[in-house]
């Protein structure tokens, strides 16, 4: 065998070391299918329309039943300016739970 120096035996053996590293990847990658993704973001929107609806009715059942006497004007026009925002975010989510 011919001696090779050390730092050049080395610094190649790293080199092919750290390049393996990076080449090795954990884990299932791409598993899911496209219909599987959309089935998923079905769900999400469901849910998030179930709490979009449920502290709006939790909200406007409080103060109608509870602080009926304190409620003014703003208190439902606030309520409405939130249910619009929550529209858009919703319909905006929407959007992108398309597959492309």
């Amino acid at each position: 065998r011919k001696w090779r120096g050390a730092a050049a035996v080395g610094s190649a053996e790293s080199a092919h070391r750290a390049a393996g590293a990076m080449a090795l990847k954990t884990g299932k990658v791409g598993t899911k299918g496209k219909k599987q993704i959309f089935e998923e973001n079905k769900e999400t929107l469901k849910f998030y329309l179930r709490i979009i609806l449920g502290a709006n009715a939790i909200y406007g059942a409080v103060n109608l039943f509870l602080f009926y006497s304190s409620v003014t004007f703003w208190t439902w026009g606030l309520l409405a300016f939130a249910l619009v925002v929550y529209s858009f975010s919703y319909r905006w989510m929407q959007g992108m739970a398309h597959p492309v």
